[in-house]
């Protein structure tokens, strides 16, 4: 099986190799040379994976395979010595991990200058989600980064649109059944917010841009470029800052 198929492919894979060589009595495995070169490769690529995206989702269906899957990775990790795996990763092994994690932090640190706002962090808590979504993007972490944009986005178009009436941010058409309430998609409330005067036409159409982005990570599960975060975190920044009144916006360059 290639190291190219899909992580819970080359587990089960792995794990039947497991099955049918190895003597449960004497401890022995029996393995031809072609299977032990295909163990060993499975092996590795599951430990590179492992290192690459630590604490992924893994989908296995079949109860029974699911969590012979979970105590075999297990195995895989616990085996696996500290020391070793250190090593491992300052040689430039797990195809370059290290290597390719400082480089980008570097890359994006030297493009990543002060933000300046006209917004006082004590009076909001856009300053954490902020910060933690520049810290996201620093990491290389695009998708969550914008995902946390797009909250503060929501959030605070929320506040504003509940201070004209709460009709813009909620749908009371089944006012007979309280229960049945609730707060309108994102896409309403910016329409809203530019039905409204909140928003203008190019703000609005900010808005959307980054909606459509997070929706495409969380819908579709696309992953966003670099830029495309970078630019969400700034045009969010300064969408805030005219949501909240506070004049001005600044650039960040």
């Amino acid at each position: 099986m290639s190291d190219s198929q899909p992580f819970p492919n080359r587990v089960l894979r792995l794990l039947d190799i497991f099955r049918d060589k190895f003597d449960f009595e004497s401890h022995i495995f029996n393995l031809t040379d072609a299977e032990e070169k295909e163990f060993n490769s499975l092996w590795k690529s599951i430990v590179e994976d492992l290192m690459w995206s630590p604490g992924t989702l893994i989908y296995i269906p079949e109860e029974a395979e699911r969590k012979a899957a979970k105590v075999f990775t297990d195995i895989i990790w616990k085996n696996e010595d500290t020391d070793n795996i250190f090593e491992e990763m300052t040689g430039g092994g797990y195809s370059g991990l290290l290597v390719d994690i400082i480089g980008n932090y570097i890359d994006r640190a030297k493009i990543l200058k002060p933000t300046f706002i006209s917004i006082s962090p004590e009076n909001t808590e856009f300053y954490v989600y902020f910060e933690e979504a520049m810290r996201s993007w620093l990491f290389g972490l695009n998708n969550s980064a914008l995902i946390l944009s797009c909250s503060i986005l929501e959030s605070l178009l929320k506040e504003k649109l509940s201070a004209i009436s709460v009709n813009y941010v909620y749908d009371f058409s089944d006012n007979k059944n309280f229960s049945g309430i609730r707060q309108f998609p994102i896409e309403t409330l910016i329409h809203n917010a530019s039905k409204t005067g909140i928003l203008d036409k190019q703000e609005t159409n900010i808005a959307f841009t980054i909606k459509n982005l997070r929706n495409n990570v969380v819908h579709k599960l696309q992953s966003i470029s670099q830029q495309q975060a970078y630019e969400a975190i700034m045009n969010t920044k300064e969408l805030v800052e005219k949501l909240l009144g506070t004049g001005d916006t600044l650039s960040s360059s």
